[in-house]
């Protein structure tokens, strides 16, 4: 099997998920990327990827819509002029944007044990938020 660590070319063009698609199924990592993306996109790229792998797995961060739109206060988005373009409440929602699509988990960064680590001002602070929660969602 072929391992490639990290593939050099512009996520929408979806000519790098045919050099995949030669070794089979794959487990596409999309850190940082799906919530900058228009949501039409976002949900091309997922249909394009389940439709020519369609036994592969994907992960990547979504936030909630609240969350989403409050990042635009965020001052690094405002700085870099960054948008976060949609969020989701719901995970089952990436279902309906293919047929074959299943999202098999989430896990929510307010859950890590790292937290029990940050200062007591900051740790009381997580159960706030879960309104705001970020996500990581593998899909299959």
């Amino acid at each position: 099997m072929k391992i490639s660590p990290h593939i050099d070319i512009f996520a929408l063009n979806h000519s790098w998920i045919d050099e995949i698609k030669e070794n089979g199924p794959a487990c596409i990592i999309a850190e940082g990327l799906m919530m900058y993306l228009p949501i039409s996109h976002a949900r091309n790229l997922v249909a394009s990827l389940q439709e020519r792998l369609p036994k592969s797995q994907m992960a990547f961060y979504i936030y909630s819509r609240m969350a989403a739109k409050g990042a635009a206060n965020h001052p690094s988005l405002k700085k870099s002029g960054t948008a976060i373009h949609w969020g989701l409440d719901d995970i089952k929602e990436i279902e309906e944007w293919s047929k074959g699509i299943k999202c098999i988990g989430e896990w929510f960064f307010t859950d890590s044990a790292e937290i029990s680590n940050l200062p007591f001002r900051q740790r009381i602070l997580f159960p706030l938020q879960i309104k705001f929660r970020q996500r990581n969602v593998p899909t299959e």
